[in-house]
């Protein structure tokens, strides 16, 4: 649903296209939320499990029927001869930064899966009783981040900005993290990753493709999103690798695999911005 949900909402809020992604991840961190609650509140008062997920098609069909019926926002149509001076401004083929932005629909992906997937093993060795209080934190860290970025981005912040800076002081928190052997550190890094990683940063990179280069963003956010999607099992897959061959030192490891993943964010965006000044 989300993938199809966010190129549409591109669509009907072009001059917001980058607020209209930040609220869409700011309903999946809800979601994310609120589900294994509905699934704790269904137990509590001895409601089956498959009774939320039944009551969540419902909502879906719900939603289908509103969308069908309710009036879309009017678009701004195009003259001739603006979209012509339009079509002759744009970029009409794969540059470096159309290449650096799909790449970055892996690592921006992988930034946040690495950590919300490993960090209970590093907890525990951390001295952690609870580690599920770590993903607590992270996920205030990520929601605030959603409705912070949607704020400044309404004041003039780029978000090439947001791409180069938020994945480099991400990878700044994972290096404390590695480098300070104490409890306290993992729930620093928590909310460092759900605020710098957990926000959106793929609808962002996703937007910046359809505001860069209009005419080919169907086929650049597509290879994006598989990009994206290579990440889910990608990344976790080398994580699972190391731990393989590093046994019980393999979670500090990961934290460098992730450094290293954010590190190479950055530095793809700082491409992209170099890129989208040449042309």
């Amino acid at each position: 649903m989300n993938a199809s949900n966010f190129p549409t909402l591109m669509e009907i809020f072009p001059q917001s296209s980058s607020a209209a992604a930040l609220m869409s991840k700011f309903a999946i961190n809800l979601g994310q939320f609120f589900l294994p609650v509905a699934i704790l509140l269904g137990g509590f008062v001895g409601v089956p499990f498959r009774v939320v997920f039944m009551s969540t098609g419902i909502v879906y069909l719900v939603l289908a029927t509103l969308l069908a019926f309710l009036p879309y926002p009017k678009q701004v149509q195009k003259t001739a001869n603006n979209e012509k001076n339009s079509n002759n401004s744009v970029q009409k083929s794969f540059s470096l930064g159309t290449i650096c932005l799909v790449f970055m629909g892996f690592t921006t992906t992988a930034a946040f899966l690495l950590w919300i997937n490993t960090y209970q093993e590093l907890a525990k060795s951390y001295g952690i009783a609870q580690p599920s209080t770590l993903q607590s934190v992270y996920a205030i860290g990520a929601s605030i981040a959603v409705l912070f970025n949607s704020f400044i981005l309404k004041k003039g912040i780029k978000e090439l900005d947001i791409l180069i800076y938020y994945p480099l002081i991400s990878a700044a928190s994972l290096l404390l993290a590695y480098a300070i052997n104490a409890p306290w550190i993992l729930y620093v890094t928590s909310l460092c990753v759900g605020f710098f990683a957990a926000n959106g940063l793929y609808q962002l990179t996703s937007a910046v493709l359809g505001n860069l280069y209009p005419t080919m963003k169907a086929t650049t956010q597509s290879w994006a999103g598989l990009f994206s999607a290579f990440a889910q099992f990608g990344i976790i897959s080398m994580a699972a690798w190391i731990t393989a061959i590093a046994g019980n030192a393999a979670p500090k490891y990961i934290l460098l695999l992730n450094v290293a993943n954010m590190v190479l964010s950055t530095a793809l965006a700082l491409l992209v911005k170099r890129d989208s000044k040449n042309h």
